[in-house]
């Protein structure tokens, strides 16, 4: 190393600890960069947080399309879960209380159990045996005519 370059590099090392261990304001010198400091370490935190959140989200996203591309062109049957998504939605859109309605899918097979009126039964079983990946509809539907069970009492649950 040069005399120059030592005796400069010497001189900002000597400036920089005048400047930290002043008696008269280096202790809040060093306080402020301790608190700057530990807001860069919980920023940093917070990044990897949502860094962490965004790349789970987006592999869902990612699985999702792969399913829908897969069972768009045929390649493969849905899963139960993703079958069962859908009965769901047929569900929601097919009666009026459809929180009184359990499905459950095994191998593309759908059972559909619970509360429901006369009226809507038909619709229900035709909405959901038209899902594609649904072999078959086991009903298990108890048959109401009128709201005579908790369930089936209150405002219409349907979705548009």
């Amino acid at each position: 190393m040069k005399k120059s370059t030592a005796f400069f590099t010497g001189l900002g090392v000597g400036g920089a600890l005048m400047y930290m261990f002043d008696p008269e304001r280096g202790r809040g010198r060093r306080d402020q960069i301790r608190d700057r400091m530990n807001r860069t370490g919980d920023t940093l935190r917070r990044t990897g947080e949502n860094v962490r959140r965004t790349s789970q989200r987006v592999s869902e996203r990612v699985n999702r399309l792969r399913e829908n591309a897969r069972s768009a062109f045929g390649a493969g049957r849905l899963s139960d879960a993703a079958l069962l998504a859908r009965v769901r939605l047929a569900v929601g859109r097919s009666v009026s209380h459809p929180k009184a309605i359990v499905a459950s899918v095994e191998n593309g097979v759908v059972t559909l159990s619970g509360p429901v009126f006369e009226n809507e039964v038909n619709e229900l079983i035709r909405s959901v045996s038209a899902i594609r990946g649904v072999d078959r509809v086991e009903n298990r539907l108890e048959l109401h005519a009128t709201a005579d069970v908790p369930a089936l009492q209150g405002e219409s649950e349907r979705v548009a």
